[in-house]
């Protein structure tokens, strides 16, 4: 026998005639890679398949050494020609590089041929082209991986952990998005997050729930909810897996995902959260109707008992009595400032008399021990909001600022202007160029670290203590602002306290005569026009009728929309219709004016309410404009408003002017 690496002896020419002779035509047919050689591995014949797949040329092979034509075949193809040559059967698949610089995958068979006798003369090698199906297979692996990429990277937006137990092997798989939910750093040991989860609100749970996938008959799933804290804030989490049992009792792997809850359980409490103050809202709205209206009342009565009262003690009793009304007044507009939405816009007022009114409010919900600094800044600057929503706003602040506080700090309500171009404005996030009467509150409490103030406009965010409120006081705040052309800037150091600054344009002073304290003592009175007064509450009703007919009107009344509208189609010679907003029946105030603005257009009108804040005004500036008195208005305003109402229709008449001169 040869030596190992070295052929056998070759044949004769007569054996490599015969078996050319016997072979030759035949192979040449196959449909699959096929070939003949002898033992000097010269090629006796080989298939059409086998040069086109092996690209050996147009040249003939018979009789040429296989390793010269193909030099490329490789070391592990070569053994088996060597073992086929000493009798032995072999197959494999072996990787080639073609001529042409492409790969070959090649299942090859390798076969002696065996004379009779037993002599081996040479061998038959067949090869099944493996290449398409491998390309296919790297094509679907690729496939497989791009999905795998892709599913992680939406489980990683979607903030979806996977973990995957081996309990044969005690191995625990944990991506990377699991790690960051719970905290965990890339090199910490993956037991770690079982510890973490273990330290929920029930740490026995974990392994009851997975005790709970290993009896026969269970389905094998996890799927459990818990509460835990994590950095020091507390999250709520949701893991789902599946088991698989090698016998009852005994698990081989478990698989799953874990799920951050947090947010969406802080977006359930918030929903009731806000269910319940929109139901505290409709009942401060129905508070501060009854209330606003017992309040007209009131400094109706207050109004013409002053003008008949004899004696300084008893003009001073009821000048404070009066005093009282007006701030319980104020007192009915803050309550309704938790009513729900109200209309956008307001009309311009002097910024630091407001804030000089609502302080004394303000400072009486700061702890005796908090020192409480006014800083006016801003004289004769005026600006255009609804005065419930910024003293909503300002009480928000000032409630932080209280919480935030310990009982040697400060407070400072302060107020300014400034003018910001664009780059100074771009220095503000939601900043914007222009000028701006600036509100600020400022507090040397504790502070908010850069993590809490990246996060203190997000909705549903909160610091509180003990994670109370719905966080929804600072994006409140900003949402009022932004309605009002506005925005808020935010400024805090952890340990050293914090300043939130209100920025709202500056607009126009309202003018002399209308400006607070500024109406004239004269009043404008009527001359006998006809005013419809259309007012559910019969002592509201009473006192306005008492109030209109002082002024020189002749009043009729009206209990609701439909008798309204009644005694203007029964004819009568209204001139004016004073309506409150909220009546009974479907009908509302707006929807008495929209009617008699179509179908008595020359008729004079104007609201009242002491909760409007549900219902869209008529735009100011449009010819259906209405103005709205807010209850409880003084003898002065509403003198004022009717002279108006009735001026306005006079002059889109072209008729001339009556009722404001003649006092």
């Amino acid at each position: 026998m040869a030596g190992q690496g070295e052929l056998p002896p070759s044949p004769d020419d007569a054996v490599l005639r015969s078996l050319a002779d016997q072979l030759s035509g035949h192979i040449a047919g196959v449909q699959v890679p096929v070939a003949v050689f002898d033992r000097e591995m010269r090629y006796v014949t080989a298939s059409d398949a086998w040069r086109r797949a092996f690209q050996t040329g147009d040249s003939p092979l018979k009789g040429r050494q296989h390793y010269e034509v193909s030099p490329w075949i490789p070391a592990e193809m070569r053994a088996r020609h060597i073992r086929g040559l000493a009798g032995e059967d072999s197959t494999g698949t072996v990787q080639s590089s073609l001529p042409d610089g492409s790969t070959s995958f090649a299942r090859w068979y390798v076969s002696p041929i065996r004379e009779a006798g037993g002599h081996i003369s040479g061998i038959t090698v067949t090869a099944l082209d493996l290449t398409a199906e491998q390309d296919r297979a790297a094509s679907l692996m690729d496939d497989v991986s791009t999905l795998e990429r892709r599913l992680e990277t939406v489980m990683e937006h979607a903030g979806i952990g996977v973990f995957e137990r081996d309990y044969r092997s005690g191995k625990l798989y944990l991506s990377a998005t699991l790690r960051q939910i719970l905290g965990m750093g890339p090199d910490d040991e993956p037991e770690t997050a079982w510890d973490i989860l273990a330290t929920g609100d029930d740490p026995r749970r974990l392994e009851e729930a997975r005790a709970r996938t290993l009896p026969p008959g269970s389905d094998g799933t996890l799927d459990m909810q818990f509460a835990t804290e994590i950095d020091g804030q507390p999250r709520r989490l949701e893991l789902l897996g599946a088991a698989s049992v090698d016998s009852p009792g005994h698990q081989r792997w478990m698989t799953g995902v874990l799920l951050d809850r947090t947010r969406s359980a802080r977006l359930a409490e918030a929903l009731a959260h806000s269910q319940r103050l929109e139901t505290v809202g409709r009942m401060a709205g129905i508070v501060a109707h009854d209330f606003n209206n017992l309040l007209t009342v009131i400094l109706s009565n207050l109004e013409f008992a002053a003008s008949e009262a004899e004696g300084d003690l008893a003009r001073a009793h009821i000048a404070r009595a009066t005093e009282a009304t007006r701030l319980a007044a104020g007192f009915g507009q803050r309550l309704l400032s938790l009513a729900g939405p109200r209309r956008s816009g307001g009309h311009a007022f002097e910024i630091d008399t407001h804030l000089a009114e609502t302080w004394n409010l303000l400072h009486r919900l700061l702890s005796d021990g908090i020192r409480v600094v006014f800083v006016p800044g801003a004289p004769g600057a005026a600006i255009a909001i609804d005065k419930a929503e910024l003293d909503g706003a300002l009480l928000n602040l000032v409630l932080n600022a209280r919480d935030a506080c310990g009982g040697d700090d400060v407070v400072t309500l302060a107020s300014g202007c400034v003018t910001l171009d664009a780059t100074q404005a771009a220095r503000h996030p939601h900043g914007r160029a222009g000028q701006y009467v600036t509100v600020s509150v400022t507090d040397t409490g504790h502070g908010m670290s850069p993590e809490t103030l990246a996060q203190a406009l997000e909705p549903f965010y909160t610091a509180s203590p003990g994670h109370a409120g719905a966080g929804l006081g600072l994006t409140s705040v900003a949402l009022t602002l932004n309605r009002a052309g506005g925005f808020i800037d935010l400024d805090s150091t952890l340990g050293k306290g914090s300043r939130v600054t209100l920025f709202l344009p500056l607009v126009a002073p309202p003018p002399a005569s209308t400006s607070a304290g500024e109406v004239p003592d004269r009043l404008p009175m009527g001359d006998g026009e006809v005013v419809l007064i259309v007012e559910d509450d019969p002592l509201v009703r009473d006192a306005t009728m008492d109030r209109v007919e002082a002024l020189g009107y002749v009043a009729l009344e009206a209990g609701d929309v439909t008798q309204a509208l009644a005694r203007l189609d029964a004819g009568e010679p209204v001139d004016l219709v004073f309506s409150d907003v909220v009546l009974p029946g479907t009908l509302t105030g707006f929807d008495l004016m929209a009617r008699l603005g179509r179908d008595y257009p020359g008729m004079a009108r104007l609201l009242a309410s002491g909760h409007a804040s549900k219902h869209a005004l008529y735009d100011q500036n449009s010819a259906l404009a209405v103005e709205l008195l807010q209850k409880p208005y003084t003898l002065h305003s509403l003198a004022w408003a009717m002279a108006e109402a009735l001026r306005r229709v006079q002059r889109q008449a072209g008729t001339g002017v009556i009722g404001a001169d003649r006092t």
